[in-house]
């Protein structure tokens, strides 16, 4: 089967490495564990840097801003983030902490994800939405 290479605009937003934006009002740092894909089609893991078990996009719909096909780069990169070790960096503009985020539902605020610059090993993404 013949697999067509992503469209070079997509790799364009998510691969870039910056500070954080304007209007984050918060990021939390941390490694990715549990990675999960429910039977919904919805992505979510035991722990995204130090968020719990929240979604974070579908595979099957648009959801938080994301469209399927970009979750699935969504999806991709944390998988690659769990199986190395690397951290991530979650970026939100709502009035929660990373620790006051409901399990099992929808992250509210989330404005991206991207690599932490004072960390050595670290994935490098930037989800812009």
């Amino acid at each position: 089967m013949k697999r067509s290479a992503p469209k070079p605009s997509l790799f364009l937003a998510l691969l870039l490495v910056g500070s954080t934006p304007a209007f984050a009002t918060y990021s939390c740092v941390g490694p990715v564990t549990g990675l999960s894909i429910n039977q919904a089609g919805n992505v979510l893991a035991e722990s995204v840097a130090g968020v719990s078990w929240g979604y974070l996009c579908s595979l099957t719909t648009e959801q938080n801003n994301y469209d399927p096909e970009t979750c699935k780069v969504v999806y991709t990169a944390l998988l690659a983030a769990q199986l190395s070790g690397q951290n991530v960096e979650l970026w939100f503009n709502d009035s929660l902490t990373c620790s006051t985020h409901t399990e099992y539902s929808w992250l509210t605020g989330t404005t991206g994800c991207t690599s932490d610059a004072n960390e050595p090993n670290v994935t490098s993404i930037y989800l812009e939405t």
